[in-house]
């Protein structure tokens, strides 16, 4: 990878970041279980319903964020968080109620979606953000990348968790567990104190305008730019890899669920064997170089993947794209997060969450449109050379290059 890395181990994660990594985990599983109930319940109902079910939180969740970013700058991401973990508490316990009474009708499944993309709008800039507030700037790196092997941790526990419940409890039972997890979550946070919250401003603009201020900024650093642009790109080409074109291939080349099963848990565990590494022995000296390289490798992977005849050649695949992704995702993050004034950590957060999330709405119905058409070999080889072609043109930015 190029540039230097750390080798020596780093200063260990304050207890208090420790702490509230762990709660994010409980959190993180507990939605993750519920998130199987949800849409074993929405499938239920067929496709359409389904999908209206699962989407119907987005538009809100999109055109919030960024003003739940100037929130979290303005009052702090603690205090945002206590109140977003008390609503989401609220909506599960309410969900798992009204489901005892009138099953899972899809008006109710609609609903709560609704109302967990308006809580999400306020919840998530705060949860990204909070731990530049928990952390030194010099353990930012390593915090972020336990994070994110947190929840690859998050994930392999509570999907089958989720179907447990789901047959044993069925969605209410799924629903209290949710409510639970939050719980635990909120007494931990009363307990967190970031000892490195932003300077109070003296004199405040309107909340809107402080939510602009935040796009503002991320078009006037050269790094912000290249970083969010890049993070759109990236998301938008590495997505449907798993999401889409490894159940396609299988299906083409006659493999089954259970070698798709394998093909995505190579790709997780390599990410998560990238994400320890990190949060051991730190990043590169270079982070927006080895961002690059990451989403280089990642859709070298992806091509190679849609070209693979055997499983062991497919397996090797998706191994280098979750190398490469590892590779990306810990240097990108915490790049883009320490290229933001202390004064904009949480909008700037928002942006990242926001152009990720377009970027995979735009593509995954494209890329399932071009695999209709064209095959699901030309429509993954295209993927795969368009996060080479994104990684590239990464490199051309000066300013990215020396971040």
């Amino acid at each position: 990878m190029p540039g230097s890395s750390h080798t020596a181990v780093q200063p260990g994660i304050p207890f208090r970041a420790k702490a509230w990594l762990c709660a994010a985990v409980v959190s993180t599983t507990g939605s993750m279980a519920f998130t199987v109930a949800l849409t074993w319940a929405a499938t239920a109902h067929g496709g359409a319903a389904a999908g209206i079910t699962l989407t119907v939180g987005i538009l809100p969740q999109a055109t919030l964020l960024l003003v739940g970013g100037a929130l979290a700058d303005r009052a702090g991401p603690r205090r945002v968080m206590g109140f977003t973990l008390g609503a989401m508490t609220l909506n599960s316990l309410l969900l798992a109620a009204a489901a005892t009474v009138f099953g899972t009708q899809v008006w109710l499944l609609a609903g709560f979606s609704l109302i967990t993309g308006l809580i999400n709008a306020f919840h998530l800039p705060s949860a990204t953000s909070i731990m530049r507030r928990l952390v030194a700037p010099e353990q930012l790196s390593r915090a972020l990348a336990v994070q994110q092997a947190g929840r690859q941790v998050a994930g392999f526990v509570g999907a089958p968790l989720g179907g447990v419940l789901t047959v044993g409890f069925g969605i209410s039972g799924a629903a209290i567990v949710n409510a639970f997890s939050f719980v635990l979550t909120l007494v931990v946070l009363a307990f967190v104190r970031p000892p490195f919250e932003s300077p109070e401003k003296g004199k405040r603009a309107g909340l809107i305008h402080e939510a602009s201020d935040g796009l503002r900024l991320a078009a006037k650093v050269p790094v912000l730019q290249v970083g969010l642009s890049v993070m759109a790109g990236g998301a938008a080409f590495i997505a449907p890899i798993a999401t889409l074109f490894v159940p396609l291939l299988a299906r083409m080349r006659g493999w089954s669920p259970y070698d798709v099963g394998w093909l995505l848990g190579v790709q997780d565990m390599v990410f998560f064997a990238v994400a320890l590494m990190t949060s051991r022995y730190g990043t590169s000296k270079r982070p927006g170089v080895a961002s690059a390289t990451g989403i280089v490798i990642t859709g070298v992977g992806a091509a190679v993947l849609s070209m693979s005849p055997v499983m062991p050649l497919a397996l090797a695949s998706t191994a280098l794209v979750g190398l490469g992704y590892g590779i990306a995702a810990m240097h990108l993050t915490p790049l883009v997060v320490q290229s933001a004034p202390e004064s904009h950590t949480s909008r700037i957060s928002a942006m990242m969450t926001l152009v990720q999330s377009l970027g995979v709405i735009s593509s995954i119905s494209g890329f399932g449109v071009l695999g209709e058409i064209a095959g699901p070999v030309i429509a993954a080889t295209a993927n795969g050379v368009l996060l080479v072609l994104v990684g590239l043109l990464a490199f051309t930015s000066r300013n990215f290059r020396a971040a």
